[in-house]
């Protein structure tokens, strides 16, 4: 029990967590990853639902095993088959076959079409598929991470995504919270974005400035934390000071 606490600190020492709500949700995903079920990690535009996906990888017993991420949304169907599961006339093995032992992300779940929504549904049942161009089966065992931004629910109430394969999924979930509920947060991450830029430029990290925290918490930040990862790095780049 002690060297999982251990893997479980170092996976997710990158994730900020001061707000109740992220500590929550940290402690959540300390738990989720210690499983091998599909997990389906919600949560809107730049909350940080990669990072958590690596960070539960690494926390599990996978860690040691490859973790490869996909997204949905960045390429055509046809691609999407090919990448996932191999193509048998060019001697490629898909994403599911090289983490044979460890994970694979798909990100933008909600974005991938009603035939590969089949495949990945026929995957998670019985751990086996076939390569693109190929009869013959393939078995392996991964673990399937999820990530969207969109409200699956709503997708298939509209007929886009199937409901077998939304309750397929829907049994491990992760809710990233947004960033304006988590003001708690905004602090310590300017800090740590301050900080890497720094680092990366090779330069003095500059004071902050007395009212910053003020200023800050006002804003909504609908791009939550990649919007004031930007928004600081922006800044630096364009007056070297915040």
């Amino acid at each position: 029990m002690q060297n999982v606490a251990a893997q479980d600190v170092s996976a997710f020492s990158q994730i900020v967590a001061v707000s109740p709500k992220m500590k929550h949700v940290v402690e959540q995903a300390q738990k989720l990853a210690m499983l091998s079920a599909p997990l389906l990690i919600t949560g809107d535009t730049g909350t940080g639902k990669d990072l958590f996906a690596y960070a539960c990888h690494q926390a599990s017993p996978r860690a040691g095993k490859p973790y490869l991420a996909l997204n949905c949304a960045s390429i055509p169907e046809d691609a999407v088959e090919s990448e996932l599961f191999g193509h048998a006339p060019e001697g490629k093995k898909g994403f599911f076959e090289q983490a044979n032992g460890g994970s694979v992300l798909l990100d933008e779940i909600g974005e991938m079409s009603p035939r590969m929504q089949a495949k990945l549904l026929r995957f998670l049942n019985d751990g086996t598929f076939r390569r693109v161009g190929e009869d013959h089966e393939v078995h392996v065992d991964v673990r399937v991470i999820c990530a969207t931004q969109k409200n699956l629910v709503e997708l298939v109430q509209k007929g886009v995504f199937r409901e077998d394969l939304y309750y397929r999924l829907n049994v491990l979930t992760l809710n990233l919270p947004p960033l304006r509920d988590c003001p708690q947060d905004i602090m310590p991450l300017t800090e740590l974005f301050v900080a890497r830029f720094a680092d990366e430029q090779g330069v003095p990290r500059p004071k902050l400035a007395a009212d910053l925290n003020t200023v800050l918490t006002r804003y909504a930040w609908p791009g939550n934390v990649r919007q004031l990862k930007n928004a600081i790095y922006r800044a630096l780049t364009q007056t070297g000071r915040l």
